[in-house]
């Protein structure tokens, strides 16, 4: 098992891209696999695609596998039937891969799920009189559900209860979604083994009783959960749990022992063997992961077991971890059983006496479920941001913790069960005698080590993988698109310079606050706004309004002394005050000192006249003997002035010379000037600017004036997020995405 999760983690996935259909209206054939309506769209999953060419060829394959896609229509259409084939116009689109730290990775996500692409304004123009019954069945009794559940109960509880039975999160509203996640209970909204061993076994023992026969009760209850499998969507965690479920069902009825570690390998090669995909899927090694602690560390209570287990995993998919989820989950989930057994009944309840107040007990338990999560969030600290903590460390991580256990299973079988047992005695004859000399206080130590390992060695194991080791600076541009960000750290704080984006919406939530997360920042120091251009703060308006709830704090905001004497610009004061951020004003002289980072402005002056870009702040940073020069839009009269005041230090003195350049106005030709790279003449020049943007930057004469001094050129259109790392003498400078 272990040697089939190496080979598979060390291959390289496939990603189908196709670039020159990006854009182009596109003909699919293929069979309709599921049907959803979301956000007033009709989502229709075409399995088995074959695309055909503007050249009357088709493409049926890609690595020897069929392709698969989801098509956006209106959501008025005539949908098809599940089962029928159907021929599909649209505009064709690829999913994007993650072009910044923590970035959510859409194509691995819808690759896990057999879709390799999407196709927008689709249309269904053809298809088939044939489909599947049974699929269509499940459909119809899905559709079902759901109308119950909205009949019976608000839309917020109505969409948990479709999550929870029916497996469709994506009813959930974003603060409800939120609110799960942070409290650590968004497990209970997922179909796992929680879920397929209440509602299995409920009916397994209720089919016993009824037949009086084990093994017809073991097939049908096995028959049925399967079709519940495939009516909720059949995740990861579902088929592992029915694979389970079956198992320990087979086991009862032949008379055989039911071994976890051998369901739970058959369930996992069952897995990998029909989509091998799937060992980078979150909820799949989520969900193996937290049946391995429990059945690894058995001797520890359930909850406490899988948090300890998952507890890398956690960090490395979603960067933080909420502090009260152990007592929650403690709470809530001896509710689970009446709670699922109860939305269940409401299904016909809700078809045919569709009464609120029969419903009334499920609605009190989900009212419960509710203020306890905000209960949990609205404390301080509830979430704990702490980062990817890496593979390294997380291999490390489980080492550790299988060579403890191992070496604990064989000081017992050393010792011997009566003095295991006496080693898990307490008092204070037990630490006297540990602490004699000779033999047998070294074995009386060795007894008191091993019997408290469980507690003091996972402690110190949850304490190595939280700690976020960081040497000197990193300084990340962050791929937002057509736009700007910046973002600068130490061990002690952190700075941000403009976010913002043109051609990409909500780039604060998707792009900037998942980035900070997984580098472990939880703290931002000061946000420092270039001018106040969408393409400059979109993005820093998002951090002040949900910061806080993901975790972020945002502590000091500073504007040029003219900021505020626009719309935006006063849009972000008003943010700042509700969000109890300080704000100041910063010109020419003004320097910020954070952690063991220096920003010095040097323009622009204050009362100097000039539109938003040429009065855009310009800041040199220093760590160490590091040094860079970090402009906004800059240009005309500001950079006039800034040369100006380069030529003076210059005369005074000082050194202009910069490692690092940020290009001004994105690489326009317009700025950018070969006087101010001839004082500047930086060993690297950083460039940002949207793939295929409107604009044309970086323009060739930009490029090419760079060029003429010397720098190295690193574009976030062609390489992603450009991260620079120093420890104030030596300078590395690295792209997200490889050329």
């Amino acid at each position: 098992m272990l040697s089939l999760f190496l080979l598979l983690t060390v291959s390289e996935v496939e990603i189908y891209n196709n670039s020159t259909r990006e854009g182009v209206v596109t003909e699919i054939y293929g069979t309709v696999s599921a049907i959803h309506y979301r956000n007033e769209k009709l989502q229709i999953i075409v399995k088995n695609v074959v695309i055909s060419d503007q050249d009357n060829s088709y493409v049926t394959q890609f690595h020897n596998r069929k392709l698969g896609a989801v098509c956006y229509a209106p959501e008025d259409m005539e949908r098809p039937k599940i089962g029928a084939n159907v021929a599909v116009h649209g505009t064709f689109h690829n999913f994007d891969k993650p072009r910044n730290p923590g970035q959510f990775d859409m194509a691995l996500y819808y690759r896990q799920r057999g879709i390799d692409f999407s196709l927008s304004n689709a249309e269904v123009v053809k298809t088939s009189e044939g489909y599947s019954i049974l699929g269509e069945t499940l459909y119809q009794m899905r559709s079902a559900s759901e109308k119950s559940f909205d009949r019976l109960f608000d839309e917020d509880k109505s969409s948990i209860l479709k999550a929870m039975i029916l497996g469709d999160k994506d009813y959930l509203s974003k603060e409800t979604k939120t609110l799960f996640e942070n409290s650590g209970c968004s497990h209970l909204l997922c179909i796992s083994g929680t879920h397929i061993g209440i509602i299995g076994l409920a009916l397994y023992y209720l089919l016993r009783r009824i037949l009086r026969r084990k093994d017809a009760a073991c097939v049908i209850a096995s028959f049925v959960m399967f079709l519940y499998g495939l009516l909720s969507g059949m995740g990861s965690a579902t088929l592992r749990a029915i694979i389970m479920f079956v198992m320990c069902l087979a086991a009862d009825v032949l008379g055989r022992t039911y071994d976890v570690f051998t369901a739970l390998a058959v369930a996992a090669l069952v897995s990998l063997i029909i989509n091998p995909v799937l060992i980078y899927d979150a909820g799949f090694l989520l969900s193996f992961g937290a049946v391995t602690g429990i059945a690894l560390l058995k001797d520890m209570p359930a909850s406490l077991a899988v948090v300890i287990f998952t507890f890398p995993l956690m960090l490395h998919f979603f960067y933080q971890y909420p502090l009260f989820s152990l007592f929650l989950g403690v709470f809530l989930i001896p509710l689970m059983g009446a709670l699922l057994i109860g939305g269940i009944l409401c299904i016909p309840v809700g078809l045919f006496f569709p009464l609120r107040i029969l419903a009334l007990p499920v609605d009190l338990l989900l009212e419960v479920y509710i203020r306890s999560c905000r209960a949990a969030v609205s404390v301080p600290g509830a979430v704990r941001v702490v980062g990817d903590p890496g593979v390294v460390r997380i291999a490390v991580y489980y080492l550790l913790m299988f060579g403890a256990r191992y070496l604990a299973a064989r000081w017992q079988r050393i010792t011997g069960a009566a003095r295991w047992k006496a080693a898990g005695n307490s008092g204070t004859d037990r630490w006297k005698a540990a602490g004699n000399s000779g033999t047998a206080g070294w074995k009386a130590l060795g007894d008191i080590v091993v019997a408290r390992w469980k507690y003091l060695g996972c402690i110190a194991l949850l304490i190595f993988i939280s700690v976020n080791p960081r040497r000197g600076m990193q300084l990340y541009m962050a791929d937002v698109g057509q736009g700007d960000c910046l973002v600068m750290y130490d061990r002690e704080a952190c700075v941000l310079m403009d976010c913002g984006s043109s051609d990409e919406s909500g780039v604060g939530e998707y792009r900037l606050i998942p980035m900070l997360k997984s580098l472990g920042i939880s703290r931002v120091d000061a946000v420092l706004v270039s001018h106040t251009d969408e393409d400059h703060v979109s993005g820093i308006r998002e951090l002040l309004e949900e910061g806080a709830l993901e975790g972020i704090e945002v502590r000091q905001l500073f504007l040029g002394w003219n900021a505020a004497e626009d719309e935006a610009g006063q849009k972000i004061l008003d943010l700042a005050k509700e969000s109890g951020t300080t704000v100041s004003y910063v010109s020419r002289g003004d320097c910020l000192k954070a952690g063991g980072m220096s920003l010095r402005c040097l323009s622009p002056e204050m009362g100097q006249a000039g539109d938003k870009n040429e009065l855009s702040l310009v800041m040199r940073l220093e760590y160490g003997n590091f040094s860079a020069l970090l402009c906004g839009d800059v240009e005309g009269s500001g950079e006039e002035a800034l040369i100006q005041e380069l030529v003076r230090e210059k005369n005074m003195g000082m050194i202009t010379k910069v490692n690092i350049y940020k290009s001004a106005h994105h690489g326009s030709r317009g700025t950018n000037s070969a006087e101010l790279l001839g004082l500047l003449k930086p060993e690297a020049t950083l460039i940002s600017c949207g793939v295929d943007n409107s604009y044309g930057h970086p323009h060739a004469e930009a490029i090419s004036r760079i060029e003429e001094v010397g720098s190295n050129i690193f574009i976030t259109k062609d390489i992603g997020a450009i991260g620079v790392w120093t420890d104030g003498n030596r300078i590395k400078v690295s792209g997200q995405i490889e050329e």
